[in-house]
C-alpha cells in the first residue's frame, strides 16, 4: 500500500521539475475576427493617449478600446478607402492620422468625430502613402511609394523632399525617420538606406551591393527603421537586420535571417525585437502598460501581457488512485507507528508494516462507509469525513464524540488540520471550521451569505500565512480565518476551464499550490494572487444614440462624438443611449468590474460586472452626470470617475416659456371666471331686490290682478316711493327685509360697474316677468312653456336670460316662486298654502328649495 504522504512527495518533485520554467511563460491574448475585426491583416498599429489601440488593415480602420472593436470603413465613415498602410496618433490624444494605399491620407478628430481628407489636390506629393512617422519637432513625416517624402509642420504646412530637389534621391520609398539633428534617414524599396542632411542639402546613399558591409545593408528593401537605446539605427530588410551607427557613418552589425524582417521595435527596457515569420509580423508595438502587440498579417494581433498569469494550467498531471485490496484508498494519516486509512469501503488501521485491519467497531457507527479523509486533532481525537454521512469524531478506542450531518447534502470531500489546530471541512454546502476541537459540537459555516461563490467545495490547503485556499465548482477561493474575509477567483482571472477534483491538492516546497482538475492541474502562488494590483485607466470609448424605425421597429445605432455630447443636448424623443467604457490595459480586461450612476455624488450604483456597455433607455428630460467606478476582482472600489455630462431637452410644450404661458393662460382664465362670478352675483342681488319689491306690491292688494311695475329709463321698476338707489311701491319701503338692506350695502361699487339693461332687454324682461306672474301657480311653468309663449327658441331664450340675469330659465322661474313665497309667508300664509300658490309640486320640495335659497326653513319665517 502506498500512503498519501508518499504520493504527495512524488507529485511535488514532479511538479517542481516541470514548473520552474512554465511559470515564466507570459499570458497571450489573441484579437481577431472572433472579437469583431472585419479583416485580420493588420499592417500597422498605434496606441493613443487614452489607451485605445488603432489598427490599419485591409478592411478599414479598427479601434480597440479594451473591450470591443469599432470598425471604420468606406461604407460607414468618410474613409476614402479600406486598403490602409499606416496609422499614427498625435500626442494631443484627439487626432489620428490614416495613410491609405491609393487615396491619400485622413485626419480623424476622435473627440468631435470630424474627418478631413487630404490628397494631391491638397498639396500632397502622392496618394500612395506608405508610412506616417512622428518628427522630433512635433511635425509628421509622410512617406510615399513614389514621388518623395513630405514634412507636415504642426500648422499643416507641407515641405517636399523629392528628386526634383535631390536628383540622387531614388524612388520608391518605404519609410523615413529623423534624428532631431537635421538628418532624415530614408528606407528605400530595393535601394537600401539614404541619409539626407536637410541643412546642408546633401544626400548620402547606402545601397545594397549584394554583400553586407559597413556601407551596404544586408538586403535591398528597407521596410522599417528603428532607433535603439544607444542611438543606433536598425534597418529591417528582406535578408535580415543591419545596424547603422550615425556617429561612425557606417553599418556596424548585420543579423541575417531566413525570412523577411518587416518590423522592428525597441522596448522601454532597451530590448530590440525583430518581427519575422512566414506570413510576416507587419507591426509591433509596446503599449503604455508594457504589453507587447504583434500583428501577424493575417490573423489579427496577439498581445503578450506584461503581467504573468496568476493561475497557470498544467495539463499532464495524472494522479492514479491507490487500491487496498479491492477498495480505493481516499485518505491516509500517519500517527506515530500507526497509519489510519480511509477507503471507499470504510475505515482501516495499520500498525507498522503489518497488514491493514478493518475497524468494524467504528464502521458500524458510520451511516456511509465512503471515508473521504482522516485526521487526528491536537487532543488525539479521530476525525472521519464521509461522502453521504457527514463528519464523525471518535476517540481512538472507537467511542463516538460528535456527528455532524449536513442537510440537504451530507457529502464531505476533504478535511485538514491548520497550523492553529482548527479543523476545516470542504463539503457540498460550503466550508466549515471547528475553531476549538475540544468542543467538536460547535462549528462555523461559510456559505453564500458569507461570500462563498460556490457551495460545492472540492479540496483544501493552508498557505504559509495561515490562509485557507479551496477549489470549488466556481473556481478558487481564499478565506482569511482571522477576519472571515473571502476572496473568490473565477475563470476571468485565468483559472483553466476544467472541473476540479475532490481531495486533489498539493503544496509545493516553494509555496505554490496545485489543485487537481479533470485533465490536469491549476498552479498558483498565494502571495502573487493575493497582492493588490493597480487599476487601469478608465475612459469613455464611444457614445451611441439608439434610434428606432417606426415602421419596422428595428433599432439603429448613431455614433455621437463626445464633444457634441458635452457641448450640446438631445431632443426629448432621442433619449436612449449606449455608452461604452474602455480601459487602457488589455491584460486586465477580464478582471475589472464596473458600477455606474447617472447623478454625480448621489443615487444608486448599478452593477455592470465585467461588461463595459451602459444602456440607458427612455431617459427623462434633464441633465445627467455619469459617474463610473471600477475595481479589480476582490479589490475595493475606486473613487468615482466623473466621465461626462449630457442633457435631454424638455419637449417644446414643456419648456420654461411654454410653462410660463400656461400660467398666464390659467391666471387669465381664473380672473375671467372670477369676473363673471362677480357679475352674476350683482345680477342675482338686483333680481332678488326687484322680485322682493315686485311681490310685495303684488300681494299688497289681493283684489287686483298682479301686474308688473313699469321699469323706468334707468332699468328699475317704478313705485310710489324712492328709497336710496332702489324704487319701491308706495308705503312699502318700511317693509324691506334686513337682508335686502345688507345686500344693498354690499352691492356698492359693483352696481356702478355693472351695465344696466337697454330698452330692448328691459322689454324682454317685462314680457317674461308678466308671463311668469300670470302663471306662477302653475307647476307646468318651465322653459318649455316659456319658449312656446315667448315665441323663442330654447337656445335664444337661454342665452339672453343668462346674459341679463346670470341664470337659466328654470332657475329664474324658481326665483320668482321663492320671492313670492317669502312675501306670502310674511303675510301670514302657511307652508302648504304658499306651496300651492307658488306652483310647487309638494310642500316638502318647496321647503327644500326655500332653505337652499334663504338658508332657513319656511316655518322660521312665519
Amino acid at each position: 500500500m502506498m500512503s498519501q504522504h508518499i504520493v504527495r512527495l512524488i507529485v511535488c518533485l514532479f511538479l517542481s521539475f516541470h514548473f520552474f520554467n512554465g511559470m515564466a511563460q507570459p499570458r497571450i491574448i489573441h484579437l481577431g475576427l472572433e472579437q469583431g475585426m472585419s479583416n485580420g491583416r493588420v499592417v500597422d498599429m498605434v496606441q493613443d493617449r487614452q489607451g485605445r489601440v488603432w489598427m490599419a488593415t485591409d478592411g478599414g480602420l479598427h479601434c480597440w478600446d479594451g473591450y470591443r472593436f469599432t470598425v471604420y470603413d468606406q461604407y460607414n465613415s468618410p474613409l476614402p478607402s479600406n486598403e490602409l498602410n499606416t496609422v499614427l496618433a498625435d500626442d494631443d490624444g484627439e487626432t489620428v492620422w490614416i495613410g491609405t494605399r491609393h487615396e491619400g491620407m485622413c485626419r480623424l478628430n476622435t473627440r468631435t468625430g470630424e474627418w478631413k481628407l487630404m490628397n494631391t489636390r491638397d498639396g500632397l506629393l502622392s496618394n500612395a502613402v506608405t508610412r506616417l512617422i512622428h518628427a522630433t519637432d512635433g511635425g509628421i513625416w509622410v512617406a510615399y511609394y513614389l514621388r518623395g517624402i513630405d514634412y507636415m509642420a504642426p500648422d499643416g504646412t507641407l515641405t517636399h523632399y523629392s528628386n526634383e530637389q535631390f536628383p540622387s534621391l531614388i524612388e520608391p520609398f518605404w519609410t523615413a525617420v529623423d534624428d532631431g539633428k537635421g538628418n532624415l534617414y530614408i528606407g528605400h524599396v530595393r535601394n537600401g538606406l539614404s541619409v539626407l542632411d536637410m541643412r546642408a542639402r546633401t544626400l548620402t546613399c547606402y545601397p545594397n551591393t549584394g554583400q553586407a558591409s559597413d556601407t551596404s545593408p544586408i538586403g535591398d528593401d528597407a521596410y522599417s527603421l528603428c532607433w535603439d537605446a544607444e542611438g543606433n539605427l536598425w534597418t529591417a530588410t528582406v535578408a535580415g537586420v543591419s545596424v547603422f551607427s550615425p556617429r561612425e557613418h557606417r553599418y556596424v552589425c548585420h543579423i541575417p535571417t531566413s525570412t523577411n524582417v518587416l518590423s522592428l521595435l525597441c522596448r522601454r527596457s532597451g530590448e530590440m525585437l525583430v518581427g519575422v515569420g512566414g506570413d510576416g509580423v507587419f507591426s509591433m508595438m509596446e503599449d503604455r502598460q508594457g504589453n507587447l502587440w504583434k500583428a501577424d498579417g493575417r490573423r489579427g494581433v496577439s498581445v503578450e501581457c506584461h503581467e504573468h498569469p496568476l493561475f497557470v494550467p498544467f495539463d499532464t498531471l495524472f494522479l492514479q488512485p491507490v487500491y487496498l485490496g479491492i477498495e480505493e484508498v481516499t485518505g491516509t494519516l500517519r500517527d506515530g507507528d500507526i497509519t489510519y486509512v480511509g477507503t471507499t469501503d470504510g475505515f482501516y488501521e495499520q500498525k507498522g508494516e503489518g497488514a491493514p485491519l478493518r475497524r468494524d467497531d467504528i464502521n458500524r457507527q458510520l451511516d456511509m462507509l465512503i471515508v473521504t479523509s482522516v485526521l487526528v486533532d491536537r487532543q488525539g481525537k479521530l476525525w472521519l469525513s464521509t461522502f453521504g454521512g457527514g463528519v464523525y469524531v471518535f476517540t481512538k478506542d472507537g467511542k463516538q464524540v460528535a456527528h455532524h450531518h449536513y442537510d440537504p447534502s451530507p457529502d464531505v470531500n476533504m478535511m485538514i488540520l491548520d497550523s492553529k489546530g482548527r479543523v476545516w471541512m470542504a463539503h457540498h454546502n460550503g466550508l466549515s471550521v471547528f475553531d476549538d476541537t475540544q468542543q467538536p459540537e460547535q462549528m462555523r459555516t461559510f456559505s453564500r451569505a458569507e461570500g462563498v461563490q460556490n457551495l460545492i467545495q472540492m479540496a483544501l490547503c493552508e498557505d504559509a500565512h495561515g490562509r485557507i485556499w479551496t477549489s470549488n465548482g466556481g473556481g478558487i477561493s481564499c478565506i482569511d480565518p482571522e477576519t472571515g474575509v473571502i476572496r473568490n477567483y473565477t475563470y476571468n482571472e485565468g483559472i483553466p476551464y476544467d472541473g476540479f477534483v475532490a481531495r486533489h491538492v498539493v503544496k509545493l516546497p516553494d509555496g505554490r499550490i496545485v489543485f487537481g482538475q479533470q485533465e490536469g492541474a491549476c498552479v498558483f502562488h498565494p502571495d502573487s494572487v493575493s497582492r493588490q494590483r493597480s487599476l487601469p485607466s478608465v475612459f469613455i470609448s464611444s457614445f451611441t444614440l439608439l434610434t428606432s424605425d417606426s415602421e419596422t421597429g428595428a433599432v439603429g445605432h448613431e455614433y455621437v462624438p463626445l464633444e457634441r455630447v458635452t457641448d450640446g443636448s438631445f431632443a426629448y424623443d432621442a433619449n436612449s443611449f449606449q455608452i461604452a467604457i474602455g480601459i487602457d490595459d488589455l491584460s486586465k480586461a477580464d478582471a475589472v468590474e464596473f458600477q455606474y450612476r447617472l447623478t454625480a455624488g448621489k443615487g444608486q450604483w448599478y452593477d455592470l460586472g465585467v461588461e463595459r456597455l451602459i444602456t440607458i433607455q427612455n431617459s427623462s428630460p434633464g441633465t445627467y452626470d455619469l459617474e463610473v467606478r471600477a475595481r479589480l476582482h476582490n479589490e475595493p472600489w475606486s473613487e468615482p470617475f466623473s466621465m461626462l455630462s449630457f442633457t435631454v431637452r424638455q419637449p417644446w410644450w414643456w419648456t420654461w416659456w411654454m410653462r410660463l404661458l400656461y400660467v398666464v393662460i390659467l391666471v387669465t382664465f381664473l380672473w375671467y371666471q372670477w369676473h363673471l362670478y362677480q357679475q352674476r352675483q350683482v345680477l342675482r342681488r338686483r333680481l332678488a331686490e326687484r322680485l322682493a319689491v315686485l311681490y310685495s306690491t303684488v300681494n299688497a292688494d289681493q283684489s287686483h290682478q298682479p301686474q308688473p311695475s313699469t321699469p323706468s329709463e334707468s332699468g328699475e321698476y317704478n313705485g310710489s316711493v324712492e328709497d336710496g338707489n332702489h324704487v319701491l311701491p308706495s308705503g312699502q319701503s318700511q317693509n324691506r327685509s334686513d337682508w335686502q338692506q345688507k345686500e344693498e350695502r354690499k352691492d356698492g361699487k359693483e352696481n356702478e360697474k355693472t351695465p344696466e339693461p337697454n330698452r330692448v332687454d328691459r322689454e324682454f324682461l317685462e314680457r317674461l316677468d308678466s308671463l311668469i306672474l300670470k302663471h306662477l301657480d302653475d307647476p307646468a311653468l318651465d322653459i318649455q312653456f316659456l319658449t312656446t309663449e315667448m315665441y323663442m327658441s330654447y337656445s335664444t331664450l337661454y342665452r339672453r336670460l343668462k346674459e341679463l340675469t346670470g341664470m337659466s330659465a328654470n332657475e329664474y322661474v324658481r326665483r320668482h316662486r321663492l320671492a313670492n313665497a317669502m312675501q306670502l309667508l310674511r303675510d301670514g300664509y302657511n307652508v302648504t298654502e304658499v306651496s300651492d300658490r307658488c306652483g310647487f309640486n309638494s310642500p316638502k320640495y318647496f321647503s327644500l328649495c326655500f332653505k337652499n335659497e334663504y338658508g332657513m326653513s319656511p316655518s322660521e319665517v312665519i
